[in-house]
């Protein structure tokens, strides 16, 4: 019983993580298990073997007739990234308290949606190179879409602990024009295009000089637009992927 519990622990484990141990954990319990049920004809190796074998040998013939790339569902999964994206900015750049519990599922579902892309980027690559999704620009929308949530997150905890020092006109628009901009951006057209901005890098020289134990409001401002600034490039990042997955799906043959 302790071998099935162990077996068990591992196939659960490492489905995610490592599916070759899962699988091998899945044999040793079937194994067990089938000997628990009937112990006296003993543990049937050469017969779970075979069966091992005769999947893989049928999965590998079917994967060049029918193979499923991850390239197929990114798009999908690209929009929805945006989608959690969009939701979360909004909640997050509300100035009332009380929008707590709809602001922690949107980052919970946008942390979802993009370690959809992070698993479907690692799975792909063990696929054959000319089906692989673009792998920069995946890897770009990866690190500024952890960066929005980042900031997001942190001008959540400003208004949170600062709020009566923000209650000022100047904080209110730029919370509004910063949502504004970033639903702008993360939303694309059905031609996945992102007109161009002119929002620049923020210089580490456009620091604010007083501490903000001091007054608050500059750095807000400074973070707004470091916010702005990687939500544009998240969403150009995602635009650029899309039209590489469009460009390699149009070049490849179709199977009938």
């Amino acid at each position: 019983m302790l071998g099935c519990a162990i077996v068990l622990l591992l196939a659960h484990g490492f489905v995610v993580e490592r599916y070759v141990i899962t699988a091998a954990a899945a044999t040793v319990m079937a194994l067990l298990q089938a000997h628990l049920v009937a112990p006296i004809s003993g543990f049937a190796i050469g017969e779970r073997l075979a069966d091992t074998m005769l999947g893989a040998v049928l999965a590998w013939a079917l994967s060049y007739v029918l193979p499923v790339w991850e390239r197929r569902s990114l798009p999908q999964a690209i929009a929805r990234a945006l989608q959690a994206l969009r939701d979360f900015t909004g909640s997050a750049l509300r100035t009332d308290a009380d929008c707590m519990v709809a602001q922690r599922l949107a980052r919970r579902r946008a942390y979802d949606a993009l370690g959809v892309l992070a698993t479907a980027l690692e799975r792909s690559a063990v696929e054959p190179a000319r089906v692989r999704p673009p792998e920069r620009e995946l890897a770009l929308l990866l690190d500024r879409g952890h960066r929005l949530m980042a900031h997001l997150s942190l001008i959540r905890l400003m208004l949170t602990q600062r709020g009566a020092e923000l209650d000022r006109p100047e904080a209110a628009a730029a919370l509004d024009a910063a949502k504004r901009a970033l639903t702008a951006a993360l939303t694309l057209d059905s031609s996945g295009d992102l007109p161009p901005s002119t929002l620049g890098a923020p210089a580490q020289d456009m620091l604010p000089v007083e501490p903000p134990a001091r007054d608050v409001l500059p750095w807000l401002l400074w973070r707004l637009r470091v916010t702005v600034h990687d939500g544009v490039e998240a969403a150009r990042a995602a635009a650029s992927a899309l039209a590489r997955l469009a460009e390699r799906e149009a070049a490849t043959p179709k199977v009938h």
